[in-house]
């Protein structure tokens, strides 16, 4: 039987805002129910990528991690919320996951980017911590990291589930929380197995997966749809979002990344039309020499 072992903070361990749920719920577990997978879950509450007894490093090093074929990672929500450097908190992912490889070197694993963390008065992915960095700048640095040591990730910000308008409903402690209720846990396992499908190249076979509702408790009813005209389909484009200056000695990263950003959207606009419209399919290139961060007078 495929194994997977599962390292994390309280929202694995099951705390969904007001108490913990039964293991059966977790949502390590409820992958594990929907592939047909045994699953081991380490998590523990208030933890995070750092090099305390209970933090990600210390967690690899105290589990035995030789006979599972999968590790599901997810850590960030208290690394914002009680924030180091942005720099510390990448060393202490990348020592974490070197750990974990060098003790199992065939393991295969997902890197979930945290969900969003309203407990400190946040409200959106861009307003910044005590430390002056923000929840996406945590999303992209774990992306890097990612890359750099070649893992699969999940990444919710272009689909999420939890929003600061419907975290009333989503997270068990609302919109000043974190904790996904019990029906956003299932929604949340339920994307993850898709990955980890994905990941198996296709050939998991599922056993009956749970139930699973949509991230509400208490869904609204709605009428049969037999005589309902359907709404027409609209394609949207999300918000362009640039990082705000944070700290001027970033300065030319920030540029860099808001001129990247901005000409990927633009693409992203031109794709959309094309699609629609038929219209020129080329896409804005644009050769660039990015700054450095020095305060000098090229940067000027």
């Amino acid at each position: 039987m495929t194994k997977l072992v599962a390292f994390g903070d309280s929202i694995f361990a099951g705390w969904d805002g007001k108490e913990n749920v039964s293991a059966n719920q977790r949502i390590p577990e409820l992958i594990g129910q929907h592939l047909g997978w045994q699953v081991a879950n380490v998590a523990i509450g208030g933890t995070k990528y750092d090099n305390s007894s209970n933090g990600f490093t210390a967690m690899v090093n105290k589990t035995d991690v030789s006979g599972f074929d999968y590790a599901l990672v997810s850590y960030g929500v208290n690394n914002f919320s009680w924030p180091e450097a942005l720099a510390t908190v990448k060393q202490n992912a990348v020592n974490g996951f070197e750990a974990l490889k060098r003790k199992n070197p065939n393991i295969k694993i997902l890197l979930e980017l945290p969900t969003e963390d309203f407990r400190q008065g946040s409200k959106t992915l861009y307003d910044v911590n005590d430390a002056f960095w923000n929840q996406n700048q945590l999303d992209d640095m774990l992306i890097d990291v990612a890359k750099q040591e070649g893992l699969e990730y999940y990444d919710w910000r272009p689909d999420p589930l939890i929003t600061y308008e419907n975290a009333n409903q989503t997270l068990g402690d609302g919109n000043t929380g974190v904790h996904p209720t019990k029906a956003t846990m299932r929604a949340i396992a339920q994307r993850l197995a898709e990955k980890f499908k994905q990941m198996a190249g296709g050939t998991v076979q599922p056993s009956p997966p749970p139930h699973i509702d949509p991230p509400h408790d208490n869904p609204p009813k709605t009428d049969k749809p037999e005589n309902k005209p359907q709404p027409p389909v609209v394609k949207t484009v999300d918000e362009l979002r640039l990082d705000r200056l944070a700290d001027l000695f970033g300065i030319g990263t920030n540029v860099s990344n808001g001129i990247n950003r901005t000409l990927n959207k633009i693409n992203e606009l031109y794709s959309q039309m094309h699609n629609l419209m038929g219209t020129d399919s080329k896409q804005v290139q644009a050769t660039l020499i990015a700054p450095d961060n020095a305060l000098t007078r090229p940067l000027r």
